[in-house]
């Protein structure tokens, strides 16, 4: 029987009150540096890195599993996850027509940042 480590509540920099540490690259290398072969991508109410960060996993041998951690009209967070990024899409999709988003105050929540495979900036979240 093979044995896997995995951790399937990650959040990267484009969650609320993450770390800006936490961008794809410097998850990849601390899972590695763990032993983690699995890991799922959680960000709140956003799908918005998963696919970077699978990118990027997938060239070190991490196997990613995309998913969101969507919070309810009653303030439950349920983490979702779904089969491929096909699903993925769909998912963000009934994120965006269900959620109601409230500006994002970087000194509540902290900065909430999109970033490419090299960790360069993309794009600030002002809502979230």
């Amino acid at each position: 029987m093979n044995l896997y480590r995995a951790d399937i509540h990650i959040h990267t920099s484009c969650s609320p009150s993450a770390d800006l540490e936490m961008s794809p690259a410097n998850i990849v290398e601390r899972s590695l540096e763990k032993g983690i072969h699995i890991i799922g991508i959680t960000d709140h109410n956003s799908t918005a890195q998963v696919e970077v960060i699978s990118n990027i996993a997938e060239k070190a041998g991490i196997y990613v599993l995309p998913g969101a951690e969507i919070t309810t009209s009653e303030n439950v967070h349920c983490l979702v996850y779904m089969p491929d990024l096909k699903g993925l899409k769909y998912l963000q999709e009934l994120i965006d027509e269900n959620t109601v988003f409230i500006k994002n105050n970087p000194k509540v929540y902290g900065y909430q940042i999109i970033v490419d495979e090299e960790d360069n900036l993309i794009e600030e979240l002002v809502i979230c």
